[in-house]
């Protein structure tokens, strides 16, 4: 299995608990690597008061980390 089906299928069973985990991807232009990167950025909305506000959790360049973050909220481990 691919770690991006991998990480939406994370993704599914923490909505089914009721955590509402977005992963956005940025992506740029890496001068050193002369290639296109992509950046995840895994955040949790938080409310506080009439507002609703992201917290971040991971930011990183590897789907690997962000497949593992998943899976450590998903077990409870992490926050």
């Amino acid at each position: 299995m691919n770690l991006k089906r991998l990480a939406y299928k994370l993704q599914t069973a923490l909505l089914q608990q009721g955590m509402k985990v977005k992963i956005n991807q940025f992506q740029s232009y890496s001068e050193q690597n002369k290639r296109m990167i992509t950046k995840y950025v895994l955040t949790i909305p938080i409310e506080s008061g009439n507002q609703i506000k992201n917290k971040i959790v991971l930011e990183s360049y590897s789907l690997s980390e962000v497949v593992q973050k998943l899976a450590e909220l998903l077990r409870g481990d992490g926050s």
